[in-house]
């Protein structure tokens, strides 16, 4: 017959319970140096994603923000023409053209900007960056105020279209 025992070797000096317990923090300490390096490794690769994708959005804002740039020749000659007009008389004035809305071009964005640094994966981006970021941002946020301040005037201009007199107040907002 077969003999079942299971026999436990167990160690009968300090040397041998000492030897266990170096083995047993030295897996731990093993197990735990993985975990961070996977976990350093993931936020790297995370960081990575976030970085490219904030480059992608702003790089699409500056193009926004340049081509708005070109048009300000257009914006100018358009204002010029606008209060020349003004300062005909009523019965020399041609009606004003039916313009079609805003000064249109690019949307800058940013959408990427807000959920990064809602969900804290901002965090995972070097400091130095993270403070080129939020400068960047800043400027597209100041460029969206302003466009949408002077698309609020051309759609209050584009309202006038096709007229040929003005009362006071309409004539004081198109002097400004």
């Amino acid at each position: 017959m077969i003999d079942m025992r299971i026999r436990w070797l167990i160690p009968h000096a300090w040397r041998n319970h000492l030897t266990e317990l170096v083995i047993v923090a030295a897996g731990v300490v093993l197990g735990i140096a993985a975990t961070e390096g996977v976990r350093a490794w993931t936020d790297a690769a995370e960081a990575r994603t976030i970085r490219q994708a904030l480059d992608a959005e702003l790089a699409r804002n500056y193009y926004a923000m340049e081509l708005r740039q070109r048009m300000g020749r257009c914006i100018d000659r358009r204002g010029k023409d606008l209060l020349a007009w003004l300062d005909l008389p009523p019965e020399r004035r041609r009606p004003l053209p039916v313009l079609t809305g805003g000064m249109g071009g690019a949307t800058p964005f940013t959408t990427i900007w807000q959920v990064a640094a809602g969900n804290g994966s901002a965090a995972k981006i070097p400091v130095s960056d993270l403070i080129a970021y939020a400068e960047s941002y800043g400027a597209v946020g100041n460029f969206i105020r302003q466009r949408d301040i002077e698309n609020g005037y051309w759609t209050n201009i584009t309202d006038l279209g096709a007229r040929r007199t003005l009362d006071e107040r309409e004539a004081a907002f198109l002097r400004g």
